[in-house]
């Protein structure tokens, strides 16, 4: 009964601020719909997260490990959780059998104990909190975003598509970007674990495909998120309440 009254309180909290405000704003077109479903009269307008491309580019590939993959993210976030142990144990033997020297670097603060016992083993790094996240990304051939949980737009797939990786990600941390293709394209987006072995595999053995691939997910990064085009986005979300309050003012 308390979490039946919980959603209704919500709902009837969502619908109130949606219906007051003059513009509302969501991160991704799957935003959107939900946000249809729950409030069919208010249609907000999509402005996803934005990326510094500055902070986040390439250094080169002096640093690079031919055969290195990296994650990025909160460690104790169940979801990240969830995704590098699903990776590690239905991936990561596969790719250790045809790479035995191979490295899954799992870079981001407040690694759970799970996530811990996974450091030393296998060619795994298990970094905790790092400075900053570009050198890691720097060090690693490829990205992976193995998420099953995910809502909105993953930053650490932009940022990892930013430093022109290519990345292997699920449906899931795909949503909003828009780059659902594979081979060349901006990102691979994998139905599934096998999918995503097979990508990895073949950017490892493919460094010239593995390169190409992360300089398509760079351009793509900067055509259409760093934070000049968000801001672009932001301000038509707004331009016509402005007009019409500039309207409104004149009239008077």
């Amino acid at each position: 009964f308390r979490d039946l009254l919980f959603f209704l309180t919500r709902r009837s909290s969502d619908l109130r601020v949606a219906r007051a405000f003059d513009v509302s704003m969501v991160v991704s077109v799957v935003e959107k719909e939900l946000f249809l479903e729950r409030i069919p009269d208010v249609e907000p307008a999509v402005v996803p997260n934005g990326v510094d491309v500055d902070h986040f580019t390439s250094a080169g590939n002096v640093q690079r490990e031919p055969q290195s993959e990296v994650f990025t993210g909160v460690m104790d976030y169940e979801p990240n959780v969830d995704g590098v142990l699903w990776f590690v144990r239905e991936s990561w033997p596969k790719i250790r059998t045809a790479y035995p020297d191979a490295k899954f670097l799992v870079v981001g603060s407040k690694p759970c104990p799970e996530i811990q016992a996974l450091h030393g083993k296998d060619g795994i790094e298990v970094t905790g909190r790092v400075p900053e996240i570009p050198p890691y990304l720097d060090r690693a051939a490829v990205a992976v975003a193995p998420l099953r949980l995910a809502r909105g737009v993953q930053n650490k797939v932009l940022e990892a598509m930013s430093m022109g990786l290519p990345v292997a990600s699920t449906p899931q941390a795909a949503q909003g970007i828009g780059a659902n293709s594979a081979g060349s394209r901006p990102l691979c987006v994998v139905e599934d674990m096998a999918q995503m072995t097979d990508a990895v595999l073949t950017w490892f053995g493919d460094a010239t495909a593995a390169r190409t691939s992360g300089e398509h997910a760079a351009a793509y990064v900067r055509e259409h998120f760093q934070w000049s085009v968000m801001h672009q986005r932001f301000q038509e979300a707004w331009q016509p309440l402005v007009d019409a309050r500039g309207q409104q003012l004149s009239g008077r």
